[in-house]
């Protein structure tokens, strides 16, 4: 069990999932800090302390060489077992049991770190470190696979692709407006305005007045007139 006094772990993700990389291709490579720099690709500074937190961790021995531990987690970086032995050389018993494997809840893990006279930005880091080892090596290739295939769900058309696309037809297409139906007599009668001024002699009969309106109205609503 780690003393509540010891420096917890920081290391991002691609430094974890990094490292099982490197054993995997060779399980029994010296991990030194020039190794880890140059394979991935960080200053020699950072490497140096990501070796000290893989010693911590029992992934490295002093000397950087992978311990047994490393061989296991290797062959399975699932494996609840060897997951919590890691965790163990590294973490407070106490942190193991409000945290289970089974229950990794976020907000309880910073707490913790908080209780330990940790800083907010720190607690958050020390905990996404703790929360990514607990979680497995799968859950990181499940993390960066979902981000590829979120990026590949609608590829984007090339240009000679968009120009084989057949066109729609013209029924379909959205810049053809619709064909008006209009009716036989709107397109024989234009919309127009008439002033018409009748002089009618003062000394017309009524029944000639009648029949100048009724002339009037027979021209105006005949069809046939325009």
């Amino acid at each position: 069990m780690a003393s509540n006094n010891t420096p917890f772990p920081q290391i991002p993700s691609t430094v974890w999932k990094g490292v099982w990389n490197i054993l995997q291709r060779t399980p029994s490579r010296k991990l030194d800090d020039k190794v880890l720099a140059i394979e991935l690709d960080v200053q020699r500074t950072a490497a140096r302390q990501y070796q000290v937190e893989l010693t911590r961790l029992g992934i490295l021995n002093e000397d950087g060489t992978p311990s047994p531990l490393a061989g296991q987690w290797r062959q399975d970086g699932d494996d609840p077992k060897i997951i919590t032995e890691i965790l163990k050389n590294a973490y407070p018993d106490e942190l193991l049991e409000l945290a289970p494997l089974d229950d990794l809840d976020r907000d309880k893990v910073v707490r913790w770190f908080k209780s330990q006279n940790l800083g907010d930005g720190a607690a958050k880091n020390k905990a996404a470190t703790y929360i990514r080892i607990a979680s497995g090596v799968s859950a990181i290739d499940a993390q960066s696979q979902s981000g590829q295939g979120k990026r590949a769900e609608k590829p984007q058309a090339s240009k000679s692709q968009a120009a084989r696309a057949p066109a729609p037809p013209v029924g379909e297409r959205k810049s053809d407006p619709p064909r008006a139906k209009h009716d036989v007599r709107d397109r024989r009668r234009p919309d127009f305005n008439v002033n018409v001024q009748i002089h009618i002699s003062a000394d017309a009969s009524t029944e000639q007045i009648n029949a100048i309106f009724e002339a009037m109205s027979r021209y105006f609503d005949n069809d046939s007139a325009i």
